[in-house]
């Protein structure tokens, strides 16, 4: 999939909504404080959930923030529902447009942000009897059909729901509109509907990009550098690639861990149940992010390169741009596919000679025409001049809390001295 724009609304300086078209190489220009970086966190805080309360916009008076995406390049088939195909579009999951629109809400107090809501806006059926068709059990699908004397096979979801939307549609009672649906279960459905929420994790796992974001100054320690950050783009698109791999060894994993719980349990209960009533079972899928665990790259003086300068640390990231492009170029010659990657990288030109700047340039482009995407946050108008003019977003702060972006038509270096 490839991103084509963000939406943000209440995160930081954006106290408006604002959509930001977004291309293979996006580079974002601008006086400082005006929203480029917020950006790129907004997108941070959207694929891996890097937020916290201090993001919500202080004007704010709802205590919640939105960030959405809207994807192209969607895939031909997906599997919803175990290992029955289905399509975004055989589902109504789709814009107005033929495109994947999702969107994530924050409710912010005064020491957290927590996730409240995850939805689409889709162009999907509106009639009380389809609305939450897509959530249904596979008995109350099948009870839904056998009202409708389709025939259909009743072991497969998709193809059920495919049969109730056509029957709908010859009596002319879609009533399609442009409407939100939920991608996580709604509190007042909880004995209604499935836990929706896989929905979003199925795409997020096998469908929407790796995003990596690379922090002008993000020194953590020893075993938190800068340099993790592409490494650990590496280790999430393989984790990505191997996900039917991986799937089976989280199921036998989880039945053994099951089977000792309910074990357990039952004992309890037998002979202590004062303390059974008071627990149940819960399991969580393994981390493989942190069973394969990146250690930091060292010198031959077995210095870290976290305790190096700025500039060797973004050099080495540098690298591992130009490897990459390298590598996604050979791939795609020899007709493979990867998850895609989204490389975010704050100032690139920290710290660098120019000669250097020019070559990290160079090593972005040939990254986006190997098929992933960059976006950059950039002070220095050498930079920005490297860059194709589509690519530019000038980011002006348009209120005392209002920041917004447009697509340059024109560059004129004039911007930049005046």
């Amino acid at each position: 999939m490839k991103l084509d724009a963000v939406i943000i609304e209440g995160f930081r300086g954006y106290a408006a909504r604002q959509t930001i078209a977004i291309d293979q190489l996006t580079a974002f220009v601008g006086q400082n404080d005006v929203g480029k970086s917020t950006i790129l966190e907004a997108l941070d805080a959207f694929f891996n959930e890097e937020a916290d309360a201090q993001d919500l916009n202080t004007l704010s008076t709802s205590k919640k923030f939105t960030i959405g995406c809207v994807f192209s390049g969607l895939p031909d088939s997906i599997h919803l529902d175990a290992t029955s195909p289905t399509t975004l579009a055989g589902e109504y999951l789709l814009n107005q447009d033929g495109k994947l629109e999702i969107y994530k809400t924050w409710k912010c107090t005064a020491s957290k942000a927590e996730i409240e809501r995850v939805y689409a806006v889709a162009h999907a059926p509106g009639s009380e009897q389809l609305r939450d068709l897509l959530f249904k059990k596979r008995d109350d699908l099948r009870a839904v059909v056998d009202g409708l004397g389709s025939d259909v096979n009743r072991n497969r979801n998709p193809d059920m729901r495919a049969a109730i939307y056509q029957h709908y549609s010859s009596l002319n009672q879609l009533e399609l509109q442009n409407r939100e649906v939920d991608l996580d279960r709604p509190k007042d459905k909880v004995d209604t509907l499935e836990d929706a929420r896989k929905i979003l994790k199925k795409l997020s796992d096998r469908h929407l990009p790796v995003y990596t974001l690379f922090k002008s100054e993000q020194v953590k320690g020893d075993k938190e550098s800068a340099v993790r950050s592409p490494l650990d783009a590496t280790l999430k698109a393989a984790i990505k690639l191997a996900e039917a791999a991986l799937g089976p060894i989280a199921e036998q994993i989880e039945s053994a861990v099951k089977d000792t719980t309910e074990r357990t349990l039952e004992r309890l209960r037998r002979d202590y149940p004062d303390v059974a009533r008071n627990l149940k079972p819960e399991y969580k899928s393994p981390s493989w992010s942190k069973a394969f665990d990146l250690d930091v790259l060292r010198g031959d003086d077995d210095v870290p390169l976290n305790k190096r300068g700025a500039g060797i640390r973004r050099l080495v990231v540098l690298a591992f741009f130009q490897a990459e492009a390298e590598k996604k170029r050979g791939e795609r010659a020899d007709g493979a596919s990867a998850p895609p990657v989204i490389y975010a990288i704050e100032e690139p030109e920290t710290s660098q000679h120019p000669d250097f700047q020019r070559a990290i340039i160079r090593a972005f482009s040939a990254l986006a025409a190997s098929g992933d995407q960059v976006l950059v946050t950039t002070h220095v108008p050498g930079i920005a001049a490297l860059l194709p003019t589509e690519s530019i977003r000038l980011v002006v702060r348009g209120g005392t809390a209002l920041k917004y972006c447009q697509v340059l038509t024109t560059f004129s270096k004039r911007w930049w001295t005046r």
